[in-house]
This record gives C-alpha cells, structure tokens and sequence, in this order.
C-alpha cells in the first residue's frame, strides 16, 4: 500500500508495538511516506477493531477522575475556549465539536458567550448518557449522522482526525457543514516535535493503538489540498502530555519501573506534566511541540 495521501512511496517505521497504556490485545507497526511524512497504522484497524480499543476507563472518558487532572483540564479548557470565542463573534454563532466526549466545556463556553449555539457529537453512547444529563446538546453518532442542511461557524476536531480510518473524507464532511466563512479548529499530534524525535516508539503521541494516521505541518498541507481546505495558520500548545506519557510508556516497557495504572495513566504521570511545562515553552517558540493547532477555512481553488 503507498501512502494514502499522497500514493508515494512508504517505508516501515516501527514495528511490532504493543499497547502500553490499556494492554489490548496484539500487536501494531507503523509505516511512514517518503515523500510528505505522514504516519500510519498499517494495516489499519478495521472500525470495529478501533472500536474495542477504547475501554470504560479511557482517560478521555474519566477528566474529572482527580482534583489535579480535572483543574488541569479546566485549564486547558480555559485556553481553547478564548481561541473558539475568536470565531463565534457575531449573534447567535454556531459550534459544532466532532468527537466532543462528554463536552463538559460547553457549560464554561455557554457562561462566557450566551449567544453561541453548541453541538456536539459522539460515538461513545455511555458518554453521551452523561453529557445529556448534564444538559448538554450532544448527539450519538459520528459526523455522517449530523443534519447535511446544517451548517456552522466553527467545527471543532480537538485530537480526532488521528483517531479515524480516514481522515480525508472526515475532513471533507466537515467542509460540507462549514459556512461559507466558516472555521475548522484542529487539534491533533505533531510528528515535528522533539519529543517524537527523542522518544520514538516510546512516543506518547503515537497512542497506540488508538492514532491511526499522525500529522505533522508538511502532511497538513497534503491532507488540506486532497479536501480543499487553506491552512490559515498553525499554532503551537503549550501541551505536555506527551512528554509525561511518552515517560511512561518507557517505563512500562521494563520490569523494574513497571507500575500499576488508572485509566491509563502511572501515579506519577500528572506530576510529569508539570515537570516539563519550561522546556515546552521553548518548544512553542521554536513550534516543534508535540501537538499543533490547525486553523482551516474553505480553499476557492
């Protein structure tokens, strides 16, 4: 198989990795393209397959799982929510989030800015029984079940388009539902990142086996051409979970440093993530953290 972007060549990255963090079963390999650096599971996970490897006590699923990890998620929420608000100026703005989970920063959103119209979907039924609980308009489903004659200012993709078998055609439904001056905000890992050079198969952004397809600024331009979307700019997240993971999965992979986990997670990991918040500075300036930020609009090409 070529590279499903770009039908280059590929040349096989890493092979026989097993899951660090949740332990399913098997084992996976990774294949690189020559040519605009894209980064796969190959063969790729069918959809029933991806499915199973996202247990009930998934990280994403458990935010408010400690005092540490749910201030820190209200944190970040913080930022994201000053970078959306940038794109939902006008009255009754409408925001869509693919792949949402629980949408728990709707309530923070909704507080600030009255006016914004927030959906959310997600496949996770369990997930979405919460989210509805709590009030939130978050539908069951994934982006093929959305209402076509709905469109949106701003659809939010935070840490999705590495999760799905085909980011292209997840990008182009997105597009469908954009207003004509509408944004894409993206958040997905950064192959270019210091951490993803030193730690390699260790990567906490590999995430496998649940990254099917991993990024970085040059892949991004191949990926936007084949869904005519423009690059309007690339940010850089102060971010260090895979730093922290990245630690973790080395350690896990030895008998002597092997520990016991908690939704996936070592009790020393949300200490890790303090620890590397000045080097990540330095990476944000320099841009070669191990997420990035993607803003898109709709190409006229």
């Amino acid at each position: 198989m070529s590279c499903p972007l770009c039908r280059s060549n590929r040349r096989q990255l890493f092979s026989n990795l097993n899951d660090l963090e949740y332990h399913c079963d098997g084992s996976f390999n990774f294949t690189k393209c020559t040519h605009c650096s894209l980064i796969w599971i190959d063969p790729t996970p069918s959809q029933q397959e991806l499915n199973s490897f996202y247990p009930s006590n998934y990280h994403g699923f458990n935010t408010q799982s400690n005092f540490i990890i749910r201030n820190l998620y209200k944190l970040v929420n913080y930022f994201r929510i000053k970078k959306y608000l940038l794109f939902l100026q006008h009255p009754s703005s409408s925001l869509l989030d693919v792949g949402c989970a629980d949408a728990n920063y709707f309530d923070a959103l909704k507080k600030i800015s009255p006016h914004v119209h927030c959906t959310g979907i997600e496949n996770n039924e369990d997930i979405v029984d919460k989210a509805l609980k709590c009030g939130r308009n978050v539908k069951l489903g994934t982006i093929d079940d959305l209402d076509q004659t709905l469109k949106y200012d701003l659809i939010i993709m935070n840490n999705l388009i590495e999760h799905v078998r085909d980011p292209v055609q997840e990008l182009r439904k997105a597009r469908s539902l954009l207003k004509t001056s509408g944004v894409i905000f993206i958040e997905t890992p950064n192959t270019d990142s210091w951490d993803f050079k030193f730690f390699r198969k260790y990567w906490g952004g590999l995430h496998t086996p649940r990254h099917t397809f991993l990024f970085n600024p040059k892949s991004t331009y191949t990926l936007c051409e084949l869904t005519k979307l423009k690059v309007e700019n690339f940010l850089f997240p102060i971010n260090t979970d895979h730093w922290a993971l990245s630690i973790q999965n080395l350690f896990q992979s030895t008998k002597c440093f092997n520990s016991s986990l908690k939704n996936g997670r070592a009790w020393y990991f949300k200490y890790l993530l303090f620890l590397f918040i000045p080097l990540n500075f330095i990476q944000k300036i320099l841009g070669k953290t191990g997420s990035m930020e993607i803003v898109l609009t709709k190409s006229t090409k």
